[in-house]
């Protein structure tokens, strides 16, 4: 066998080795994180971190909700009458009323999982 034949074979074995020892740092890394992720204590810090993060969603939509109110009033107040003549009827008396509708929630935004 000449150098290439030895070369070829060298990493041959190397990439079958190598290829073994990567495949079982993996299972072992998997099963570590299947222990954690099981772990009572993760899965307690988990949930409390969903409710949390549902409760800063909703109180984050509130304002949201709040401060568009807010801005459409305003935008409202500075439109030139000659664009609010233009609008029909109905939108004119929410915008200059503050009634104005908010969006219906979508389904994203309100489930809780």
């Amino acid at each position: 066998m000449g150098r290439k034949g030895t070369l070829l074979l060298g990493l041959g074995a190397g990439y079958v080795l190598g290829a073994r020892a990567g495949r079982e740092r993996y299972e072992s890394l998997k099963r570590r994180a299947r222990a954690i992720a099981e772990d009572p204590r993760v899965r307690r810090a988990v949930e409390t971190a969903r409710g949390q993060a549902s409760t800063l969603l909703s109180s984050a939509r509130q304002v949201a909700t709040a401060r568009g109110k807010e801005m459409t009033s305003k935008v409202a107040q500075k439109l030139p009458s000659r664009l609010t003549a233009k609008l029909p009827p109905s939108v004119a008396h929410r915008l200059h009323n503050g009634t104005w509708k908010s969006y219906p929630e979508t389904s994203a935004l309100s489930s809780s999982s």
